[in-house]
């Protein structure tokens, strides 16, 4: 699936669950007719399936993880306001031309960033998340930014700001300055005494990721509060 436009629909269904159950749920439960809930979807636009699946494997949930905040409309139960994002962004995105656009076109992360911050309910971490994992699909393989773009987190502002002497707080400086700390970064990166050869070579949302992993090691060094997790 990886080649095909499709991909992009099955990343966003994925991305808005994020639960392993819940995705094996919907793209691993067969019918008798070979059919999983996403396919199903894909071609009617049919949630039902897809529901009674999660439903029945998952139970009453969890049906998301904790690791990012998955905001839903109100007025619905968890489950049935990510199935009417889902929903409507299928009915009312053009995703499939976008796909399309990506592929044709060799867009960059940045673009296709800014089109899911267009849609309703995806906001600007998810939309980044999509990217990042649409960035190992032929949509957004090709994309000429993956060394100098990222989106720059709060976790990644407060680690550049921690290794630059700034208030970890401090919101001054503006993304153009921060991309080009990052870049600097990055090139430390391929310094085989700072990152043996042998492994893969960082990109920029490498380097985001770093960064924000980095700012949570010093608040808890620091003793700034309490970590969200526990790792033994």
């Amino acid at each position: 699936m990886r080649d095909s436009p499709d991909v992009l629909l099955a990343t966003v269904v994925f991305r808005m669950f994020n639960r392993i159950s819940t995705g094996e749920a919907i793209f691993n439960h067969l019918d008798f007719d070979k059919n999983n809930a996403f396919a199903v979807f894909l071609q009617t636009g049919d949630l039902r399936r897809m529901k009674k699946d999660v439903k029945a494997i998952c139970g009453d949930g969890p049906y998301v993880t904790g690791a990012y905040i998955i905001t839903s409309p109100p007025g619905f139960t968890k489950l049935d306001g990510i199935l009417e994002i889902l929903k409507n962004f299928r009915e009312e995105s053009g995703w499939r031309d976008a796909a399309k656009q990506m592929i044709k076109e060799k867009m960059s992360l940045q673009t296709a960033w800014l089109w899911f911050k267009m849609q309703p309910w995806l906001g600007t971490f998810h939309s980044y998340e999509i990217v990042t994992d649409l960035r190992h699909t032929n949509l957004l393989c090709h994309a000429n930014d993956v060394m100098s773009w990222c989106n720059v987190g709060p976790g990644a502002r407060r680690g550049l700001n921690r290794i630059h002497g700034r208030n970890k707080k401090d919101k001054s400086v503006k993304v153009p300055k921060m991309l080009e700390e990052m870049q600097l970064i990055l090139a430390a990166s391929r310094s085989p005494g700072n990152w043996p050869r042998q492994w893969p070579e960082w990109e920029m949302r490498d380097v985001e990721h770093t960064l924000c992993e980095f700012d949570k090691y010093e608040r808890v060094r620091n003793g700034e509060g309490r970590p969200r997790g526990v790792f033994a």
